[in-house]
């Protein structure tokens, strides 16, 4: 017998491909120009602070925030010149309706959550 807790959860979605999984530390002058692609984007601010273009938004996003980029949205990441920040980027395919629930929101993970 091993020491591993194994949680069981329910389905909700099923994300069918991983296609990326990043984790950079950026400088305070990083500048992405931006892109669209056929897949969902998380982005998940793990340090720092970051300004984030969305569509037709420009949203500030802190320490402990995620996005998701919905599929074919145009979508950039840049510093805000003070705070550089460390950031989380998974990219994936998901066609369950249920994902659409993430559409357009900011989430501010708790401390258990981020850990």
């Amino acid at each position: 017998m091993d020491n591993f807790t194994r949680v069981g959860f329910d389905k909700i979605f099923n994300v069918e491909k991983l296609i990326t999984i990043f984790y950079m530390e950026l400088s305070k002058s990083f500048c992405y120009e931006g892109e669209s692609h056929d897949f969902w984007e998380l982005v998940y601010i793990d340090k720092g602070a970051a300004i984030v273009t969305a569509g037709d938004q420009t949203i500030k996003m802190q320490e402990g925030e995620v996005i998701f980029h919905k599929p074919n949205e145009f979508h950039n990441l840049k510093s805000n010149g003070v705070n550089p920040p460390n950031v989380s980027i998974i990219t994936f395919e998901c066609s369950s309706p249920e994902i659409n629930y993430f559409e357009g929101k900011i989430f501010k993970l708790s401390p258990d959550e981020r850990s």
